[in-house]
């Protein structure tokens, strides 16, 4: 999965957590709360795997340019 669908993903988790947590809240209902906040921190995971997945991609393609770069300096 790319750091871009686990972001998306992260976003909706917490966006469908702060709806369950202020119908919980509207409603009295605790439980309902307190799945509202998993969700949300289960978003928050997400997102955060995503924007490593993003990062390790980005230093990935970093060094296979200098791989590159140093191998055609070789040939030359």
């Amino acid at each position: 999965m790319s750091g871009f669908k686990d972001k998306l993903k992260g976003k909706t988790y917490q966006v469908k957590g702060e709806i369950k947590e202020k119908v919980g809240k509207a409603i009295d209902d605790r439980s309902l709360q307190v799945d509202g906040k998993m969700d949300q921190t289960k978003g928050a995971i997400f997102e955060k795997v995503g924007e490593i997945k993003d990062k390790a991609n980005d230093v990935i393609d970093k060094v296979e340019h200098k791989i590159k770069d140093l191998k055609e300096e070789q040939d030359d």
